[in-house]
C-alpha cells in the first residue's frame, strides 16, 4: 500500500488524486470507495477518472468557503487505497502496511498562506492553544514539517521526498511527476494529470482572490465558510464579533493587506 504525507496546506490530497489516475489504482475496491461512476465498470481509463474528478472533486462550485468540505468527501474512503496523512508518525499504526510514501516538504510560511484562506478557524484554534500570533502559527507548521523530515520508517518502508512549492504552478512539474510515478512503479499519466492539475491550480487562485475580496469588503456577521463550529458550537448563531475580528486581523496580515 502507498501513502502521501504533508502538513496542512502542502497539497497531499491533490497529489493523491494525481496518483490515482494511474492504472495500478484500478480495482473493484476503489470503485466502491472512490470512483463511483454510474454505468461504468472496471477497469476505468485514466480519461474516465479525469471526468469523475472534474465533476465531483474539482467542480466550478468548489470555493474558498467550502473547499474543505469537498476535500473530505472521499478522503477517508480513499485511505483504504492510498493513505493520506499530515504527520508521518501515523505510519506507526501496527494495522498499516505501507511500502512506499510520498513525503511533501514545504516552507511553513507558504503553507500558512495556502491554508488560512480555506480554513480560517485555524486562527481561532491557535488562540485556544495559546498561539495567538502569526509567529506561533508559522512555528506550528514549521515544527510539523521538520518532525516529518526526521521520521524513521519501519523496515521495508521507503520514502520519496519532494517540495510542495514545485506543484503550485498551472503547469504540472513533469520532472517531479515522473520521479513520483517511477518511485511508486505506477503508470505515467502525465497528460491526464496535467488536465486535473490546471483545474486545481485555477481553483486555488480563485479561492485566494475571493478570500481577499471577503477580507477587504465584507462586514460582520458575514462569514461564508462551512464549519462544524456553526452547527455544534454556535448552533447557527453568529460568531462572537471578537472571533470575527481576530480572523480578519491575522488573515489580512498573512496576505499583506494591511498592518495588523
Amino acid at each position: 500500500m502507498h501513502s502521501v504525507c504533508a502538513i496542512p496546506g502542502a497539497f497531499s490530497n491533490h497529489v493523491r488524486w494525481l496518483m490515482l489516475l494511474s492504472n495500478e489504482y484500478n480495482s473493484d475496491r476503489l470503485n466502491s470507495k472512490g470512483f463511483i461512476i454510474s454505468g461504468k465498470t472496471f477497469p476505468l481509463t485514466s480519461s474516465e477518472k479525469v471526468e469523475f474528478i472534474k465533476e465531483h472533486v474539482y467542480p466550478h462550485s468548489r470555493k474558498f468557503y467550502n473547499w474543505l468540505r469537498y476535500e473530505s468527501l472521499l478522503r477517508d474512503k480513499l485511505d483504504t487505497s492510498v493513505l493520506c496523512v499530515h504527520h508521518m508518525h501515523k505510519h506507526n499504526n501496527p494495522n498499516l502496511s505501507i511500502s512506499k510514501t510520498i513525503l511533501l516538504r514545504a516552507d511553513h510560511m507558504f503553507c500558512v498562506e495556502k491554508y488560512v484562506k480555506l480554513h480560517p478557524f485555524f486562527i481561532l484554534d491557535n488562540r485556544k492553544h495559546n498561539m495567538s500570533t502569526d509567529e506561533t502559527m508559522y512555528n506550528f507548521f514549521k515544527a510539523a514539517d521538520q518532525k516529518n523530515s526526521i521520521y524513521i520508517p519501519k523496515d521495508n518502508h521507503r520514502i520519496f521526498s519532494c517540495r510542495s512549492e514545485a506543484f503550485y504552478d498551472p503547469i504540472l512539474n513533469k520532472e517531479y511527476y515522473d520521479d513520483i510515478v517511477d518511485f511508486l512503479e505506477i503508470s505515467n499519466e502525465y497528460e491526464q494529470a496535467q488536465q486535473i492539475h490546471t483545474i486545481w491550480y485555477n481553483l486555488h487562485q480563485q479561492a485566494k482572490s475571493d478570500c481577499i475580496e471577503w477580507l477587504l469588503n465584507s462586514e460582520y456577521p458575514d462569514f461564508p465558510w462551512d464549519s462544524h463550529y456553526f452547527n455544534y458550537v454556535l448552533q447557527g448563531k453568529n460568531m462572537p464579533i471578537e472571533d470575527y475580528n481576530m480572523i480578519k486581523k491575522y488573515a489580512k496580515k498573512i496576505y499583506g493587506l494591511e498592518d495588523a
